[in-house]
């Protein structure tokens, strides 16, 4: 017996009661051994002679592999609301999470592009992936290390790391975020200015603390002097922790870079319009 991890010359062979059997037919439970390796579960297998194993393997890779590129959404990357990395399972189990993404992306007017889909848990690749482009890390039914649990909590990517054994709980969790994400970007946000760095002409570099709702990176603001307005601009640079951000939210502190022709002083507010 061969799948395209491990293999087995058939030496335990019996049903799910333990008893000894001669064969076995569709659907029916079956324990068998002993392979070289653990096979992955989801995996296909086939029978062979010994020394047809390493053709059969590699025919099986192309197989899942040509199965898998179809459920890689088509489109331009740079063009997506949201990317998404999918592990899950088996094959079936991908299918059915692609099915409901596509779903997500008709019924809330959504680009979602899954930029990786296959089967197994999640690896450190799969999470520097994520990182790279921040994209969703979805997991559906895989038993994750405790290592590579720590590592996406470290990276501060728990947030858009979704695991779960039922497949409409990863859809409800993503959806919720969505819509909390979506009400978040329409609250007004205000900044504090607590240090001016530099003025020109047209831009100005500040410092400072949002004391309400968030900012948004290219968000268009007014600037605020005693409660008056004094000016408008646009954020086009943001930093948090002296690293470049998309947003920076409730009590947070942050760096900006604000293309205004106003002056703009310390105590000032900074609010999106």
């Amino acid at each position: 017996m061969v799948t395209k991890s491990a293999f087995c010359k058939i030496k335990i062979f019996e049903d799910d009661l333990g008893n000894k059997l001669d064969k076995a037919y569709p659907s029916k439970p079956v324990l068998i051994g002993n392979f070289n390796n653990l096979p992955l579960v989801g995996e296909s297998f086939k029978l062979s002679e010994e020394k047809d194993i390493l053709k059969i393997q590699e025919r099986l890779k192309e197989e899942e592999n040509y199965l898998i590129k179809k459920f890689i959404f088509s489109g331009d990357q740079s063009q997506a609301d949201y990317l998404l990395i999918i592990k899950a399972d088996n094959i079936g189990s991908l299918e059915a999470l692609v099915s409901v993404f596509k779903k997500i992306s008709e019924k809330n007017n959504l680009n979602l592009k899954v930029v990786k889909a296959d089967i197994g848990p999640v690896t450190f690749e799969d999470i520097k992936l994520a990182k790279d482009l921040d994209a969703f890390l979805i997991s559906f039914n895989l038993r994750n290390s405790k290592q590579i649990l720590e590592e996406i909590k470290n990276l501060n990517l728990d947030k858009k790391f979704f695991e779960s054994k039922i497949i409409y709980q990863i859809e409800e969790d993503f959806v919720n975020f969505i819509n909390k994400k979506q009400e978040s970007e329409n609250l007004k946000g205000e900044l504090e200015v607590l240090a001016v760095f530099s003025q020109t002409k047209g831009k100005k570099t500040i410092g400072g603390r949002v004391i309400k709702g968030k900012l948004n990176l290219n968000q268009k603001v007014a600037i605020y002097r005693n409660q008056e307005v004094v000016g408008y601009g646009k954020i086009i640079s943001l930093e948090k922790n002296k690293n470049p951000t998309k947003e920076i939210n409730e009590q947070e502190l942050g760096g900006l870079i604000i293309e205004t022709h106003t002056e703009i002083k310390e105590a000032d507010i900074i609010r999106s319009v």
